[in-house]
């Protein structure tokens, strides 16, 4: 592993260059009595400051320039905010970006807001000749001795042999599905308190007769307290094995992410093996070879101790013995806005044993993780002055890449791309080179001031979409098409394939779409095409196999929308259309890809025979054809709906469990 110096010098330091410019800047006179006074807009808050001798006695510290940084970011916080100057400060209000990362820093000792569990967007092949990604089917594994069945995979993965965490798993013989209790006990303080807790429910797989046999609730530890019912969850190759995500806190202040190994050898007995907690919360993880790759999000507190490591260093162990991550595996990038890292963190599936971790600073946003390596996104703010008291304001994103292929983990290098990515699936790595789509944002505003009072006029904005090629050994751009999309639209799906991309950009006001496609095999001569103006637009982008793309969003109407396309000569065809006045989730992995059965699935909101209730939709797909719907009364959360078929029967899961038969 490269020192910290190695890495800040050799990793950040080529796409951060473009560092903000510091203008003086007096604002206008306060009012009569007060007396006149200048302040100064542009000039860091540290040229006024006094000698700040307060870490001499951590320059021996290994974690020395962490700690430096740690304490620039948080001198000046006002209200968990930090700002680099006055004008950083004032116009934060204005545009609520200049602020890195979407976690909000911690309100405690690595307590921080995140989301649980980030959006994610379909896998697969786009060509049955092509294919790279998506579901890898029925695969098995050697018949567990002790009964657990061969592995069947339910989640529609990204890419192949790297697996992603989810609600539902499955052997050949039994379905595990995660879900979550919640109640309310007197507490030693004669109060009423809330209580989480992961319950695992698992259920024969025997069409007719299909029931559950187990009902597993997973305990805190002492002093312990989950934060939310559920998470995500993994089966392993030989069904042996669960292991579950959950967030917890020690009621106080502390936040950790807790990954509990539960032996599932005899499906009907489910026993607890081990846990190891990482401090922070929970952001998404994958499982490789039999080893786990954990990304959480840490918040350092808002007043650290430097005497007290937990407050400022992302930390793993059993819950009472914490060792904090490598000052060598830290990396602080000279635009770090925000106290909050991206930490990755490599597991062994079966012991949960750390073999390696890295720590980002500032990193909270996306990760899309390919068979080597993991990228992280940063978002930032560039500002520039255009004279005439006219700044321009530009959306950027740094993109760092993690090599998890060896023993350990290692960052290879930075690039920089305009605009910002919105989720995983816009981002692919293919033959070393990683294709990235953003969202470009510009706005140009100008500084008025009147009454003794300064405000920004907002004199333009401008979205668009990007791509770009950047090569993995040198991390600069290799290839690029920007502003591709008529002005005004936002980048809201994408689809890679081998040579070929697709991506679905949109007005949200006026739910219009075009569907592009791009021609990736000549990076010196990319092609590009796409579908002309269609209504409504697609937030989740399916390749489907044997030529079709299918789309699923909204309408004009607001209603669902799964189209189906396909590539036709020089453009894109849109070929069938099923539409339902119905809510619907966005979460990709709630949706059932079935490409061999020909199968799209989801939960859903609607009227089912007069009544508005949830339910779940299934479509029979041919030939890029809807030839057949099935709307099943369900009880669930559109988001928490899970579904697989076998032998002409549909598995239902969420708050109850249907087995239906939908044969001749």
């Amino acid at each position: 592993m490269k020192t910290y110096q190695q890495q800040t010098q050799s990793i950040l330091n080529k796409a951060r260059k473009r560092k903000m410019k510091k203008t003086s800047m007096i604002l206008g006179a306060c009012a009569a009595g007060l007396g006149v006074f200048a302040l100064v807009l542009f000039t860091p808050y540290s040229l006024f400051a006094t000698p700040d001798n307060s870490l001499q006695s951590y320059r021996g510290s290994e974690y020395y320039p962490v700690i430096e940084k740690i304490h620039e970011l948080t001198k000046t916080k006002n209200e968990g905010t930090t700002y680099k100057n006055n004008f950083e400060k004032w116009t934060a209000n204005f545009f609520g970006a200049f602020k890195v990362g979407s976690m909000a820093p911690s309100s405690g000792k690595g307590d921080i807001a995140v989301e649980e569990a980030p959006e994610m967007a379909p896998g697969g092949a786009w060509d049955d000749d092509a294919a790279q990604g998506g579901n890898p089917g029925n695969s098995t594994s050697e018949e567990s001795p002790e009964g657990g069945g061969n592995y069947e995979e339910t989640t529609d993965n990204q890419v192949e042999g790297v697996i992603e965490a989810d609600l539902l798993k499955r052997s050949s013989t039994h379905a595990f599905y995660l879900t979550g209790v919640h109640s309310s006990i007197w507490n030693e303080n004669g109060y009423y308190e809330s209580v989480n807790a992961p319950l695992l429910r698992v259920y024969s797989i025997a069409g007719a007769a299909s029931k559950q046999v187990e009902s597993y609730r997973i305990e805190p530890d002492a002093g312990m307290k989950f934060r939310s019912t559920v998470t995500e969850m993994y089966l392993s190759e030989d069904c042996t094995t669960l292991t579950v995500f959950s967030g917890v806190y020690d009621g106080e202040e502390y936040a950790y992410t807790a990954v509990i190994s539960l032996d599932v050898s005899d499906p009907t007995d489910v026993r607890e093996i081990s846990r190891m907690y990482l401090s922070g919360g929970y952001l998404s993880s994958r499982l490789v070879n039999g080893e786990l790759l954990v990304i959480n999000a840490y918040g350092a507190s808002h007043h650290p101790d430097f005497d007290d490591e937990s407050t400022f260093l992302p930390q793993y162990g059993d819950g009472k013995s914490m060792q904090s991550v490598a000052a060598e595996d830290i990396v602080c990038p000279d635009v770090a806005t925000s106290t909050s890292y991206t930490v990755v963190t490599k597991l062994d599936g079966k012991t949960l044993e750390v073999e390696d971790s890295v720590a980002l600073l500032s990193y909270s946003q996306e990760v899309y993780v390919s068979a080597t390596n993991l990228f992280l996104t940063q978002n930032y703010t560039d500002i520039d002055e255009l004279g005439g008291g006219k700044w321009e304001q530009l959306a950027k994103t740094n993109i760092s890449c993690v090599n998890y292929a060896g023993e350990g983990l290692q960052v290879t290098g930075t690039a920089c791309v305009d605009g910002r990515v919105k989720n995983q699936y816009s981002m692919d790595e293919y033959e070393n080179v990683l294709r990235v789509v953003t969202t470009y944002s510009r706005t140009v505003f100008e500084e008025r001031n009147g009454y003794g009072y300064n405000w920004m006029t907002t004199l333009s904005s401008e979205t668009n979409a990007n791509l770009y090629c950047i090569d993995l050994t040198s991390f600069e751009r290799v290839a690029s098409v920007e502003k591709f999309a008529p002005t005004g639209e936002t980048a809201e799906s994408v689809r890679f394939n081998g040579t070929k991309a697709y991506v679905c950009t949109a007005v949200r006001i006026t739910f219009t779409d075009p569907v592009f496609f791009f021609d990736l095999s000549d990076l010196s001569n990319i092609q590009w095409t796409d579908t002309g103006t269609i209504d409504g637009y697609s937030s989740n982008l399916v390749d489907f196999g044997h030529g079709y793309l299918v789309g699923i969003g909204m309408n004009e109407k607001r209603e669902l929308k799964i189209e189906v396309y396909t590539q036709g000569e020089g453009k894109v065809d849109s070929v069938d259309c099923y539409e339902l006045d119905a809510d619907f989730s966005e979460e990709y992995k709630s949706y059932l890809i079935d490409r061999k059965n020909g199968l799209i699935g989801l939960g859903v909101r609607t009227a089912v025979d007069g009544q508005y209730q949830t339910a779940y939709l299934l479509l029979k797909v041919e030939d890029g054809t809807f030839v057949q719907t099935y709307l099943i009364p369900h009880k669930s959360g559109v988001d928490n709906a899970r579904a697989f078929f076998e032998a002409d029967y549909l598995y239902l899961f969420g708050d109850e469990f249907q087995s239906v038969y939908l044969g001749e």
